[in-house]
């Protein structure tokens, strides 16, 4: 039998500890109501009695816990019932960050390695709880259609979101692209108050620039000129209070660029292509035509 790890000593630091979550058990449908929105009363009534599961809660700070929770194959992932998560991602010099709230579903990478291979940092903002969407639900899920396909909504609005924030990302002028963002996290969170719109997410300055594509001191600054001009202000909660108004979104679909097949590319399939052409019919045999 090994012998037990030594206790670290005063003089020597050890390694930090975390403490182990807290476990619970969560009645999916009385956690989060919106999942059973496209089941019936009666179907309701039979799935809710079945359709619980493990809940962890895990405090603010660190969390390499992520890919744990939900390594399963066959589990959906795992679902977030409070609280508030950063996700970032590390390419070379920069960092690139996402955010996941109530509703969102987290679900370890399944893709395999990658060519980039950049490391992940998970991050616990705000003291989370989560509801493990294991097998168990899985199976559940296959027998109620309707389960799923709320699943699949939540998993769909997430995709159409991280598009948002890449859009933002591109936007010219870091402070469109901090109070761009600011509104879009309001759309999910915001309050309304006299003053304005409160955000209650407290972010860094550093987390900022992750989250729109730009570095801390930048940042800064303009939150700086953003605040000088009474458009975005920070609250000694470290809310975020929205005076001014949305940035208006861009034209209709009718003045997008349409593309075009790239250079050497006809636009057709890799067989019909490499079909042999027929010759061109002759001046006189168009004119008769």
């Amino acid at each position: 039998m090994p012998s037990p790890a030594p206790a670290p000593s005063a003089t020597r630091p050890g390694r930090p500890t975390w403490a182990p979550p807290t476990l619970t058990r969560v009645p999916l449908l009385r956690a989060d109501p919106d999942l059973g929105r496209y089941l019936s009363p009666t179907r309701r009534a039979a799935v809710e009695p079945e359709l619980w599961t493990v809940g962890v809660e895990i405090p603010a700070g660190p969390w390499r816990g992520a890919s744990r929770l939900a390594s399963d194959p066959a589990a959906i992932g795992a679902m977030v019932l409070d609280g508030l998560i950063a996700r970032e991602l590390r390419l070379a010099d920069t960092t690139s960050a996402d955010l996941f709230g109530p509703g969102d579903i987290i679900r370890p990478d399944s893709d395999g390695p990658s060519s980039l291979d950049p490391p992940v940092c998970w991050t616990v903002l705000q003291p989370l709880r989560a509801a493990a969407l294991d097998a168990r639900v899985t199976a559940i899920c296959q027998r109620s259609p309707e389960l799923m396909m709320a699943v699949l909504d939540r998993i769909n609005a997430q995709s159409h979101r991280l598009a948002l924030s890449q859009a933002i990302s591109h936007l010219t002028g870091v402070d469109r692209r901090v109070e761009a963002l600011l509104w879009h996290l309001a759309d999910r969170w915001g309050k309304v108050t006299p003053d304005g719109v409160v955000v209650p997410v407290p972010l860094s300055h550093r987390l900022l620039g992750s989250l729109v594509g730009a570095r801390r001191p930048t940042v800064s600054t303009a939150l700086a000129d953003l605040t000088r001009t009474h458009r975005v202000m920070t609250l000694p909660s470290g809310d975020w209070l929205l005076t001014g108004t949305p940035p208006s979104s861009g034209p209709s679909d009718a003045a997008f660029t349409a593309h075009r097949p790239a250079r050497g590319q006809s636009g057709q399939s890799t067989r019909e292509s490499s079909k042999p052409k027929s010759a061109a019919p002759s001046s006189r045999a168009r004119i008769s035509a």
